[in-house]
């Protein structure tokens, strides 16, 4: 064997390896030259690579390489020749392990540095101490008289996803089979290495015009290029905030990690990128399914000991997308052109990084504290009209607003059984708000069940207050939402002594609750809509929450949307609980998020002035239970939520998720986009 010598691209992070065999004729040959690229920010997030070369399970080669020494550097070829014949040559593995640590200067690893099968982010694992965050393999077997190209990206999904299996490597976030087919290969060409040559991705031209990616199926991560033809219709009387013309007519995606952390373009590519599942749609795009996950920031869990259909949190979020007509879709074997590719990873035109000094980053998001939402429901035939409503868009949309994922919700049908009872039963107890939409949703669909009959607002409010002040409940926040039609002041339990508005839930002590209400569809006849309303009126300013909202007809419908935001503010944002996993948050430690719609990164500073949620000064502080965001810069979040939620509730769709992330001071993103 011998190596050919060590060339680096200093204007790029990309690299290519060459595998090759030379057997008695010189037409007896083959090569893989092996792209490495990365558009994640040097060094900041790489600080050194190592490259392992193994033919027939036999390393032939492995060494390190910092990534940035002055300048973004990496190996850019490397020529290996089999002493054997090339026609017995066993598969053809590469392996680059990504570090967030400083190794040494292009020496050759001790043998146990070299074995990929060792490599885990066990903190029990020397691997963890050297700072491994990052690992890709690909095997394939000997292809005669070929050379081909074999894209090997390092992509940010795969942070932290380090404890794959020796044959396996890590795509989107998942631990899939290593093997490649060279039969998907392109023949190599040199335009596909280094992003000088004129097939190089524009990615500052392409991306000048995009826009936030529009909702066409969130349970699947199916969305469509912002006004173009393959674009969702608006409901009716929902505002159309992204207008403008079409940016053309082909479809690129980027997608942003961690509250604005990490930026990312995507291929169009089945395992690791975006597909166009329907070729009638060309700008209707899915994400592959890791992503997919990766986005909502739930996966299947693979620990043998969670029971089936168990969720757990994805390591890192998806947290923005953004798409644009004007280029067609990027391909794996299309290099970013070189000045864009080193704009992206934070480096200047020469190569130099800004983040030289900052190292082991780590973003680390906030999740807000259990709260409870019990919807309190007439579901008498006086109200059958709801339930012919849609009840899908109306309430189910709404209950699968991101902001919800610590929030239980329950049910409680009025009258329902028990209908004067003050016990906590409800028609479906309190589940987290992603399964009980579907319980929900199901109940609603079988109509009402109660006959006519007054409703009994009265026991179904001492009810709900019973299920919130529970002693088991151990809830931070508690709210109700009651939503009917006629009869909020009918007095229909004497036999509890108490009137309508006396069952209304205190909003002060202890246990305070919140009550809300909303009128989603029109009195039955004989009944004044104006004196419903007054009724409703009075409820919801007893539960301190003003008035209620009328959503009443097919144009008042967005109405409804709004009032679920004023829910999910109270319920779900600016109070969070301390990590669990991680370090708490330190004074000076920046928060972000990032506006879906516009995918600005917006920042927020340490105040010490925020110890509380009803404190005033802007900024984010905590005391000695959980972290706050309090006064402007909690206004600014919330209205980025609510703008959010109105753009999706057009096309009757969940709201975005735009969790809150804790950086330290070097780690932080830039504000703006």
């Amino acid at each position: 064997m011998r190596l050919y010598a060590r060339r680096v691209l200093t204007l790029a992070t990309l690299a290519s390896i060459g595998v090759l065999w030379s057997g008695c004729s010189a037409k007896e040959q083959s090569e893989y030259v092996t792209g490495i690229s990365t558009q994640m920010n040097v060094p900041r997030d790489l600080r050194a690579i190592r490259v392992s070369v193994s033919v027939g399970g036999f390393r032939q080669f492995c060494r390190g390489y910092p990534v940035y020494e002055g300048k973004v550097t990496l190996p850019r070829s490397l020529g290996v020749h089999a002493l054997n014949d090339p026609q017995q040559s066993g598969p053809v593995t590469f392996g680059i392990v990504g570090y967030d640590k400083k190794l040494g200067d292009g020496t050759e690893f001790a043998d146990e540095e070299c074995d990929v099968r060792k490599m885990s982010d066990d903190t029990n694992d020397p691997g963890a101490q050297r700072g491994i965050r990052l690992l890709r393999r690909s095997r394939q077997p000997y292809v005669k008289d070929a050379i081909l190209f074999l894209p090997m990206p390092l992509k940010y999904a795969c942070m932290d996803v380090t404890t794959c299996g020796d044959t396996q490597t890590c795509k989107a976030g998942k631990c899939v089979d290593a093997a490649t087919d060279p039969a998907t290969l392109p023949e190599f060409n040199p335009d596909m290495v280094d992003g000088l040559g004129g097939a190089c991705f524009r990615a500052s031209e392409c991306f000048a015009a995009a826009a936030p990616a529009i909702p066409v199926d969130t349970d699947t991560c199916l969305f469509a290029v912002a006004n173009s033809k393959d674009e969702p219709p608006l409901i009716e009387g929902a505002p159309d905030v992204i207008q403008g013309p079409s940016s053309g007519d082909g479809v690129n995606v980027e997608i942003t990690w961690d509250g604005g952390y990490s930026r990312e373009i995507l291929d169009k590519e089945k395992d690791e990128g975006f597909i166009i599942p329907d070729p009638a749609k060309p700008q209707q795009f899915r994400l592959t399914e890791g992503l997919c996950e990766m986005w909502k920031g739930l996966k299947p869990s693979t620990n043998p000991a969670d029971p089936p259909g168990t969720l757990v949190e994805t390591p890192h979020r998806i947290t923005a997308i953004r798409a644009s007509g004007t280029c067609q879709a990027k391909s794996p074997f299309q290099p970013i052109c070189a000045g864009d590719q080193l704009k992206i990873m934070g480096a200047d035109p020469d190569g130099v990084s800004a983040n030289a000094d900052v190292e082991a980053c780590k973003a680390i998001e906030l999740k807000p504290p259990k709260s409870l939402l019990t919807l309190v429901i007439d579901n008498t035939t006086k109200h059958k009209a709801f339930f012919d409503e849609a009840p899908d868009a109306t309430v189910g949309v709404p209950l699968s607003d991101p902001a919800f994922e610590r929030t239980d919700i329950a049910l409680v049908y009025s009258p329902g059984g028990n209908a004067c009872s003050t016990e906590a039963v409800a028609t479906s107890p309190p589940v987290l708000a992603r399964t009980a939409k579907t319980q929900v949703i199901d109940v609603f669909k079988q109509g009402p069940t109660a006959g006519d009959v007054d409703w009994a607002l009265d026991g179904a409010l001492a009810r709900a207050t019973a299920l919130a002040t529970a002693p088991n409940a151990s809830y931070y926040k508690r709210a109700i939402l009651v939503i009917g039609n006629r009869d909020f002041a009918k007095d229909a339990c004497p036999v509890n002594g108490a009137a309508v508005l006396d069952a209304v839930p205190p909003t002060t002590g202890d246990k305070p609750i919140q009550t809300y209400v909303i009128l989603l569809a029109q009195p039955p006849a004989g009944v004044d809509p104006q004196i419903t309303k007054g009724e409703a009126d009075g409820i919801a300013a007893k539960g301190g929450t003003g008035i209620a909202t009328d959503a009443r007809g097919q144009t008042n419908k967005p109405e409804a949307f709004k009032a679920f935001q004023s829910i999910v503010k109270s319920l779900a944002t600016c109070a969070y609980e301390f990590p669990t996993t991680a370090t708490k948050p330190a004074e000076g430690d920046i928060l972000s998020y990032q506006d879906p719609l516009t995918g600005v990164t917006r920042t927020i500073p340490h105040n010490a002035g925020c110890n509380s949620e009803t404190a005033a000064a802007s900024g984010w502080g905590m005391d000695a239970n959980r972290i706050y965001v309090c006064g402007q810069a909690c206004e600014d979040y919330r209205n980025v939520l609510s703008t959010a939620q109105i753009v999706n509730a057009g096309f009757q769709k969940a709201a975005p998720p735009v969790p809150m992330f804790a950086h330290k001071p070097a780690c932080a993103p830039k504000p703006g986009p």
